[in-house]
C-alpha cells in the first residue's frame, strides 16, 4: 500500500522535484523537508535535538516570498507580503517538520534497504518502456547534482514519514502505543483563559467632524452603494387550475361511480391525546403515570406538559415507525415516549373508528378530480396549453398589459415588491419555494426591460406550473446622499478606529509570546476554564458544565479544540467572533494527562470520525507536545527584515 501510494504521487509530481531534498512533500499536512547539512550558525529553531539555523530559516524564508509573490495571476507588492504572516507560515512549516522527524525516530521507524531501491525502482523518471534504467538514474543524478547516498537518504526518509502516517489514511488501526500517546494529549487538563474585545465598549472619542465624516464616506462609496431593486408582476399558470376549469358531465360521473364506488371505503381512523414534554426525564416520569391510570389534568400540571386531542388520525400522518405503533394500541392504553425534533412525546389512544363506506357526494367528488387528473394528462389538454402558451406569448410580445392577459385566462398575478439580484424578495421566495426556479426567476427579472414581460418560464419542481414575469419599476442602483447615511458612516468610522485599537492590543498581547498568558489574565472579565480536549469531544455524550461555560464563549467545539491544539502553555491567539467581537485565548497552566482505557477506545471513534487531512494532525500534536520546542523570536524577525530590506533596496 505504502510503494502504491508513492508510485501514485510520483506520477502527478513533475522531474523537477528529484532535483531537490526529498522526492515529495506529504500532501495532507503541507509539511516541507527539514533542510540538511545544518550549518554551525546560531539556530532560530529546536525540537528537542534538532535545530533550524539563521542560514536555514533565511533560504527557506525567502523562496516561500518568491513562491508567494508569483503565486497569483500578478506578482504582489512588498507592501501587500508584509500583510502575509510569512515568517509564521515557515516556522510553523519547519517546526512541523522537525516535530515528523523526532516522532520517527521516537518510534524507531526503520526503512530496509529492499523498500528503497523497490520505490526507486518504481519511479517513472527512471524508466525506459517501463523497466528501471541504471544509465538513466546515474545521468539524472549527475544532472541534478547529488550523490547517490544523499538520494537514498531522502527517499528512506520519506518512507518513513509515510509508514508514520499511512495507518491513518489507509483507515488501519493505529498501532496502541500511538493511541495511548493521543490519549494522554488528549487527557491533559488546559487552563484556558478567555476574553473578550467588544468594539462596541472600547471607548473612542465620538466627536468627529463632518469633513473627516464626508471623506470616509467618500472613500468607501461601493460600502453604501444602495443596490438595484425591481418591483414586478409574477403570472403563475397552473395547468392543475386550469383542468379544473374543465367541465366534466354529470353522465360520465354517474357512470364511474356506479362501477367504482363500493371501492371507495373510508381508512381505520383512530383519536388520542397527545403530551408534549420538554425532556426524556419528565415524558418517562409522565408516561409511568398514565401507564397507571393517573388523571392527565395532573400530568400537564405536574410537568408543565402540552397536551392535544387528535381526531381522526389515518397511520400516514404520524412517521412510519410511530404509526405502526400507535395502530397496535388498545383502547386507553399509553404509547412508548417518542422523541422527536427536540421534543418528546407520549400517545394516549382514546377512540378506535373503524373503516366504514364513504357517503355517495364524498365519491362522487372524488370521481370528479379522478376525472379532471385524467383531463390534465391527456393529449387533448395537452394541446390546450401549447395554444394557451402560443397566445400569452403573442398578447405579451405585441405589448398588451400582463393584467389584461390574467384576466382572459383567469390565471393569479403577484405582486412582488422591492427585489435584488442578491436578496431576491421574501414575497418571491414565499410564492417559489423551489431554489432552481426561483433563480431562473430572479434571472428573468433583472433581463426584462421596464414594462415589459419575459418568456414564459417552466418550473423545475413542478411540471404542471409556469410562470411570467413583467417588470413595473426599475430603481437604479445608487450611492445615497452623505446627509441620509451619516449615522451609519460614523459608526461604521468609529468602529474602524476601534477595530484598529483592538488589533493594536491583540497584537501587543502575542507579542509576549510565552507570557503572553498573563497579559491576558490581566484584562478586564477575563474567564478562566480548565478543561480538557476529551472533555470537548465527549460532551455530547457526557455534559460537562465546563465545556458547556466555553462554548457560551466561543460556539464552536471544533474552533475550541483547534485553538487548544494550536497552543502550549503561556501562549495566546485570536478569533473574532463576529463582526464587532474579538476573543483572544491563551494557555495557563497544563497537568499532564494519563492515557485510561476509556480515553484510548474513544480516541478510536474520534479517528474514524476525522477527514483524512485531520487525522495524521493528532499524531504530531501529540509527539509535539512531548518534545521541547524552542524559538529564538529576535533571530527570526532579524532574518526575516535582513530578506525584506534587501527586497526593497533591489
Amino acid at each position: 500500500m505504502i510503494l502504491a501510494k508513492l508510485r501514485n504521487a510520483s506520477n502527478s509530481l513533475p522531474i523537477k522535484i528529484i532535483f531537490g531534498a526529498i522526492i515529495c512533500s506529504f500532501c495532507l499536512w503541507g509539511v516541507g523537508d527539514v533542510i540538511r547539512n545544518y550549518s554551525s550558525t546560531k539556530p532560530v529553531l529546536t525540537v528537542g535535538e534538532s535545530k533550524v539555523t539563521v542560514d536555514e530559516f533565511l533560504r527557506e524564508y525567502d523562496l516561500e516570498r518568491q513562491n508567494i509573490r508569483n503565486r497569483g495571476s500578478r506578482p504582489l507588492s512588498d507592501e501587500e507580503l508584509k500583510h502575509l504572516d510569512i515568517k509564521q507560515m515557515v516556522l510553523d512549516r519547519l517546526t512541523q517538520s522537525l516535530v515528523v522527524a523526532n516522532a520517527i525516530n521516537k518510534l524507531n521507524i526503520v526503512v530496509s534497504q529492499r523498500t528503497i531501491l523497490s520505490v526507486i525502482h518504481s519511479l517513472p523518471e527512471f524508466q525506459r518502456d517501463g523497466v528501471f534504467s541504471g544509465e538513466l538514474y546515474a545521468a539524472i543524478l549527475q544532472k541534478a547534482g547529488l550523490s547517490e547516498p544523499s538520494f537514498l537518504y531522502s527517499i528512506q526518509e520519506h518512507v518513513a514519514r509515510s509508514q508514520l502516517i499511512h495507518p491513518v489514511i489507509a483507515g488501519y488501526k493505529l498501532p496502541k502505543f500511538i493511541k495511548e500517546m493521543i490519549a494522554k494529549e488528549f487527557d491533559s487538563k488546559n487552563e484556558v483563559l478567555v476574553a473578550k474585545i467588544d468594539l462596541e465598549q472600547l471607548k473612542y472619542d465620538s466627536k468627529v467632524d463632518d469633513d473627516t465624516l464626508k471623506q470616509y464616506y467618500m472613500n468607501n462609496q461601493e460600502k453604501y452603494k444602495r443596490e438595484e431593486s425591481r418591483d414586478v408582476a409574477v403570472l403563475v399558470i397552473d395547468h392543475e387550475k386550469l383542468a379544473a376549469k374543465l367541465p366534466i358531465s354529470e353522465d360520465d360521473v354517474q357512470a364511474v361511480y356506479e362501477n367504482t364506488k363500493d371501492s371507495y371505503v373510508a381508512n381505520e381512523t383512530r383519536d388520542f391525546t397527545r403530551f408534549e414534554f420538554e425532556n426524556m426525564k419528565d415524558a418517562t416520569a409522565a408516561w409511568k403515570r398514565l401507564a397507571r391510570g393517573e388523571v392527565p389534568s395532573k400530568i400537564v400540571k405536574k410537568f408543565m406538559a402540552k397536551m392535544m386531542n387528535l381526531q381522526q388520525c389515518e397511520k400516514a400522518d404520524f412517521p412510519p415507525e410511530v404509526g405502526e405503533d400507535l395502530f397496535k394500541l388498545k383502547r386507553n392504553k399509553v404509547s412508548s415516549v417518542y422523541p422527536i425534533s427536540g421534543k418528546c412525546y407520549v400517545y394516549k389512544l382514546t377512540k378506535i373508528n373503524l373503516p366504514k363506506q364513504k357517503s355517495e357526494s364524498e365519491i362522487k367528488a372524488a370521481v370528479k378530480a379522478e376525472l379532471q387528473k385524467e383531463k390534465l394528462n391527456s393529449p387533448e389538454f395537452a394541446e390546450i396549453i401549447r395554444g394557451l402558451r402560443n397566445k400569452v406569448d403573442d398578447d405579451l410580445g405585441s405589448g398588451r398589459p400582463i393584467d389584461d392577459v390574467s384576466k382572459e385566462i383567469g390565471m393569479q398575478l403577484v405582486e412582488i415588491k422591492g427585489t435584488t439580484k442578491r436578496l431576491g424578495s421574501p414575497d418571491l421566495t414565499k410564492l417559489i419555494q423551489d431554489e432552481e426556479t426561483r433563480t431562473d426567476v430572479l434571472g428573468a427579472i433583472f433581463t426584462t426591460d421596464e414594462q415589459q414581460a419575459s418568456p414564459i418560464i417552466p418550473s423545475r419542481a413542478v411540471d404542471s406550473i409556469e410562470y411570467v414575469v413583467a417588470s413595473r419599476k426599475i430603481d437604479k442602483e445608487a450611492v445615497p446622499e452623505f446627509s441620509t447615511v451619516r449615522q451609519v458612516v460614523m459608526r461604521d468610522f468609529i468602529l474602524g478606529k476601534r477595530d484598529k485599537m483592538a488589533i493594536a492590543t491583540i497584537n501587543d498581547i502575542l507579542g509576549k509570546n510565552k507570557e503572553a498568558a498573563k497579559e491576558v489574565a490581566k484584562m478586564k472579565g477575563v474567564k478562566s476554564f480548565k478543561f480538557s480536549k476529551m472533555d470537548v469531544i465527549s460532551h455530547s455524550k457526557n455534559p460537562s458544565p465546563v465545556v458547556a461555560g466555553v462554548l457560551q464563549e466561543i460556539p464552536n467545539a471544533n474552533v475550541v479544540l483547534n485553538i487548544v491544539s494550536a497552543l502550549r502553555s503561556g501562549e495566546a491567539m485570536h478569533y473574532k467572533l463576529s463582526d464587532t467581537v474579538y476573543i483572544i485565548v491563551a494557555i495557563g497552566s497544563v497537568e499532564r494527562g494519563n492515557a485510561s482505557q476509556l480515553s484510548v477506545s474513544t480516541i478510536d471513534g474520534y479517528l474514524d470520525s476525522c477527514t483524512e487531512r485531520d487525522a495524521p494532525q493528532l499524531i504530531i500534536d501529540a509527539v509535539k507536545r512531548q518534545i521541547k520546542v524552542k524559538v529564538y523570536q529576535k533571530r527570526i524577525d532579524e532574518t526575516a527584515k535582513r530578506i525584506e530590506s534587501r527586497s526593497e533596496s533591489d
